[in-house]
């Protein structure tokens, strides 16, 4: 079974990749362009989840049977600086993955 981890590089992906390759998926994960990937060891794509586009073409391209999102903007202190990215990310975004 193909699984997508996205938000992959974030505290819980790289737990939740090891426990899904070690019960036999496979795996992969996203990531923002700008962060690092160390702590996976499955595959990694750059993925910004308010580029409907690119979200699209990623799925076409994976076909996961299992999509895990744990892309969000989680900062209080940010959610309340920019109150706007918050929405964006967490409500937009995951309209953009459903």
């Amino acid at each position: 079974m193909k699984s997508l981890i996205i938000g992959g590089a974030g505290f819980v992906g790289p737990y939740l990749a090891r426990h899904l390759t070690e019960i036999g998926y496979d795996v992969a994960a996203t990531k923002l362009r700008e962060e690092s990937s160390a702590g996976l060891s499955v595959p990694v794509y750059d993925l910004n989840i308010l580029e409907k586009e690119e979200v699209s073409r990623l799925f076409t391209k994976i076909q996961p049977d299992y999509i895990f999102h744990l892309a969000a903007q989680s900062s209080v202190d940010i959610s309340w600086k920019n109150p706007g990215l918050t929405i964006d990310v967490n409500i937009k975004g995951s309209t953009n993955v459903l």
